[in-house]
């Protein structure tokens, strides 16, 4: 037959999520990207990016403090350094690494929080 099989599956995608490969590197600019867009206040929909960026963050914890760190070097002054910075903390208050509902509803209300938050005083 012409169905594939879990161990076809397993062996078409074995690899491709090791660091460093090339899906592995482009979900890492993925979340640079959606970072930086959330910034710039280019998403309307506070929900619809909130789920799978904190998949994102969840799975590259490093990638996402690089990303925090240049985002908040990247401000103009240093009191909305301080203020970008703050703004961060708080986005994973009372996040924890899991991906069940109610984690990622508290991480969606921390996102709506964080977006208004950094937009308002941009």
């Amino acid at each position: 037959g012409t169905a594939a099989t879990a161990e076809d599956v397993a062996r078409v995608t074995q690899g491709l999520l090791v660091p460093g490969g090339p899906v592995d590197a482009e979900l890492r600019r993925v979340l640079n990207l959606m970072l930086q867009l959330i910034m710039a206040g280019e998403f309307n929909s506070t929900w619809s990016i909130s789920r799978p960026i904190l998949a994102l963050i969840l799975m590259y914890k490093d990638t996402y403090t690089q990303a925090q760190e240049l985002i908040v070097r990247q401000q103009p002054t240093e009191d909305r350094q301080q203020y970008v910075g703050k703004c961060f903390s708080e986005l994973m208050v009372g996040v924890t690494d899991s991906l069940q509902t109610k984690n990622r509803d508290h991480f969606t209300r921390n996102m709506y929080h964080f977006a208004q938050a950094v937009r308002s005083t941009s």
